[in-house]
This record gives structure tokens, sequence and C-alpha cells, in this order.
């Protein structure tokens, strides 16, 4: 096995831990969300975070997406 082959198999380990990652953030925002109705001003900041973490993981999900393709075409 090269150096880029294990490159390549690390890269894409990233890249699917950073999705799984979105998408757990997306659900436990959902359930907070969910819990905290009562409270409204507690439910604004979780809004804000929610959107703030995934843009995030969205924008590092596209990254790892790049870079994963650049490797594969090297």
């Amino acid at each position: 096995m090269s150096f880029l082959e294990i490159l390549k198999g690390i890269v894409g380990i990233i890249f699917f831990l950073a999705l799984m990652a979105t998408v757990a953030i997306a659900i436990a925002a959902v359930i907070f969300k969910i819990t905290n109705k009562l409270d409204k001003k507690r439910n604004r900041s979780l809004t804000i975070a929610f959107l703030i973490s995934f843009i995030t993981g969205i924008l590092s999900w596209i990254g790892h997406f790049i870079i994963a393709l650049q490797l594969y075409n090297m």
C-alpha cells in the first residue's frame, strides 16, 4: 500500500465522521428544540446555535468532499 492510498482511506473516514457528526448535531438540536418549547429566550439561542453548527457542519462536509476529490484525482 502506498502512502497516497492510506491518505485516501484516512480522508474517507474523516469525511464519513464529519457527515455523521453533522447528522448527530442536527438530531440533538431538534430534540433540544422540542424539549425547550416553553422557554422562548433559550429557544431562540438554541435555534441560533443549531443554525451555526449546521452551517459549519455542511461547510466541513463540503471541504472534506473537495479534499477527497482532489486526492482521488491524483
